[in-house]
């Protein structure tokens, strides 16, 4: 009987892994390599990397040597040089169940910190391939570090995970019984943060509200937020988002201003700030700000008018060492536009310069209580991948 060559369990083994995650020789576009990502040995056995560095809003985006097939999951590791937004990409011929990641891969402590912006089945894409993600209207954004995975069912790029919740809610105050008076600060005779409420936006859906009101003092202000001296710029990616309602508008005979994102006026005086406002002694418009130290650099949004009784979403971004601010805004939930003057100058991002975020209302004529509504406020700092 000839002799039999055994083979060790172990050697054997070694051999298998091998062939399952080690280099497969498959042909894909110049510089792309294609290999297992070792997550799933199955069907999604083989993951190719595509590096971009992108700017400007990308429609329909056509990811250089992306392959079309269903058993290559493809990462697109995107360093943005500016902050935008992501409507749709390019799927053409795609096999349905292909999956896609897409990373943000800018250094969130750095200068060159930038968030992207994914909507949720935007009419501003104007093709068919649209992502399809959180529900409530709100955008799925990545910060620095932040990863976030689709698959495509054959139309649409569905949300399946990632580094952080699928929807904003997740980590941002939705007004509700149980958090509308968790903080507040307010100041002078009637000065309020209300109760849970009920009313509608420009479409007539409902939609649940804490009301600030800034009280029958010339002066009164209502904020509805965090501690006063709560953050910082300079420690990291900082990023701000609130839905505010202007319940009426500003006058001469009861003047005010309305601020959302990151402030300080809970301490009675304005004196740091990154975000917007809306101050119709300066302008109609909503503008971006930032004051360090009581010293403002400011943009008006133009067009972007103050209406009574209409909803906006207003956010603002900081890069990682507090030397750029970003700002963007919606007034559907769906279509977003980031502003494209960012701003340099007066950035609070000193050790010295705390500041706190949410909305805040401050009068400074008349003695009629004005007063705004909040849907939700929300803040986020990014030092670490995935923190």
């Amino acid at each position: 009987m000839p002799d039999t060559q055994k083979i060790p369990l172990d050697a054997l083994a070694d051999d298998v892994l091998a062939l399952l995650t080690g280099p497969h020789n498959t042909p894909g576009a110049a510089g792309t390599a294609f290999v297992s990502d070792g997550t799933d040995p199955g069907w999604q056995a083989l993951s190719q990397t595509i590096a971009a560095s992108l700017g400007t809003t990308e429609n329909d985006y056509a990811i250089a040597g992306v392959s079309i097939f269903a058993s290559v999951r493809t990462i697109l590791a995107v360093t943005p040089t500016t902050s935008f937004k992501l409507t749709g990409i390019a799927t053409t011929n795609w096999q349905a169940g292909k999956e896609l990641v897409i990373q943000n891969v800018s250094d969130p402590l750095a200068a060159g910190a930038r968030m992207i912006l994914i909507e949720r089945v935007s009419a501003s894409s104007a093709a068919a391939n649209r992502f399809s993600h959180a529900p409530f209207g709100m955008p799925l954004i990545l910060m620095p570090g932040d990863e976030a995975r689709f698959r495509f069912d054959g139309t649409n790029l569905v949300l399946t995970g990632g580094t952080r919740p699928a929807s904003l809610l997740a980590w941002f105050d939705l007004v509700n019984d149980t958090n509308v008076n968790a903080s507040g600060q307010g100041g002078g005779t009637g000065a309020s943060i209300g109760e849970l409420e009920a009313t509608t936006d420009q479409a007539g859906n409902p939609v649940p509200v804490a009301s600030i009101a800034a009280g029958t003092t010339t002066t009164g202000f209502a904020c509805f937020g965090t501690h006063p001296a709560s953050h910082r710029a300079g420690n990291g990616a900082l990023l701000s988002l609130c839905r505010v309602k202007v319940n009426q508008l500003s006058t001469a005979a009861q003047e005010f201003r309305l601020l959302a994102g990151f402030h300080d006026l809970g301490a009675g005086t304005l004196v740091d700030m990154i975000g917007w406002k809306y101050d119709r002694l300066a302008s109609t418009a909503w503008r971006t700000c930032c004051i360090a130290n009581s010293v403002e650099t400011v943009n008006t949004v133009t067009g972007l008018t103050a209406a009574a009784a209409d909803f906006i979403y207003l956010g603002s971004f900081v890069n990682g060492d507090g030397s750029r601010a970003e700002f963007f805004y919606s007034v559907d939930g769906l279509t977003w536009t980031f502003f494209a003057t960012a701003i340099t100058t007066n950035i609070p991002a000193t050790s010295a310069r705390a500041f706190g975020h949410g909305v805040a209302i401050q009068k400074s004529a008349g003695t009629t209580s004005v007063v705004a509504y909040v849907n939700f406020i929300g803040a986020r700092l990014q030092q670490l991948r995935g923190t």
